[in-house]
C-alpha cells in the first residue's frame, strides 16, 4: 500500500504543511499538562493516587531486560501514536481525546515528581527522549485532526481523506516510527 517512501525534504514540506495542526495541538497539550499540573497542586490525594497507580502498573516494566523494555516501550508509543492518527477520522475526536488526557497526566506526573525529586530529575529523565517522542505523537495526533477536517470536508463533498490518510501513513510509516524507535532506546538507556 506504501509504496512512497518521503525524503526528508518531503517530511519536512508536510510538517510545515501541517504548522497550524501541530500548533493547535502543541498548545492543547501544553494547556492540558499546565490543567494537570495545577489540578495535582491543588488536590494533593489525586497526586500521591495517580502516583502509586502508575508505579504499580509501570513498576514491572522496569524489570524487563533492555531489550524487551525498549520493545514494549516502542510498541506502546507507536501504537497509541497510530491509533491517535488513524482514529482521526471519527472528526478528530480521538487525537484531540489523546492529548488532552495525555497532557494531563503527564502534568500530574510533572507536579509529583518535581515535589519529590526537584525539577533536575524531570529534565534528566524527560528531555533526552522526549524531544524525539513527544513532537512525533503530537504530529500523529495533529494528522489524526487533518484527517478529521478532512472527513467533515468530505461530507460536504470537498474532503480528500484517502489521500490524506496515504500520506499520513506513508509519514508515520517512515519518520514517526523510526524517531519513535530512537526516542525508545534513548528512554531505555536512561532507565537502566
Amino acid at each position: 500500500m506504501l509504496k512512497h517512501r518521503p525524503t526528508c525534504g518531503e517530511f519536512q514540506q508536510y510538517v510545515l504543511a501541517m504548522r497550524y495542526y501541530l500548533l493547535l495541538a502543541a498548545l492543547m497539550f501544553v494547556a492540558s499538562t499546565t490543567a494537570g499540573y495545577g489540578y495535582s497542586a491543588l488536590n494533593p490525594e489525586f497526586s500521591a493516587e495517580l502516583t502509586s497507580e502508575l508505579s504499580s502498573r509501570f513498576g514491572i516494566l522496569v524489570e524487563l531486560p533492555p531489550p524487551l523494555l525498549m520493545l514494549r516501550i516502542f510498541i506502546q508509543n507507536s501504537a497509541l501514536s497510530f491509533f491517535a492518527m488513524i482514529l482521526g477520522i471519527i472528526f478528530a475526536i480521538v487525537p484531540i481525546l489523546f492529548i488532552i488526557y495525555n497532557g494531563f497526566i503527564i502534568g500530574a506526573v510533572i507536579y509529583t515528581v518535581s515535589q519529590e525529586h526537584g525539577v533536575m530529575l524531570i529534565l534528566i529523565n524527560i528531555l533526552p527522549h522526549g524531544v524525539i517522542e513527544i513532537p512525533m505523537i503530537l504530529l500523529s495526533a495533529a494528522i489524526g485532526i487533518r484527517l478529521g477536517q478532512e472527513t467533515i470536508k468530505k461530507l460536504l463533498s470537498k474532503g480528500n481523506v484517502k489521500k490524506e490518510l496515504t500520506k499520513g501513513l506513508e509519514i508515520y510509516a517512515f519518520w514517526i516510527l523510526p524517531l519513535l524507535f530512537i526516542a525508545a532506546a534513548i528512554e531505555t538507556a536512561l532507565i537502566i
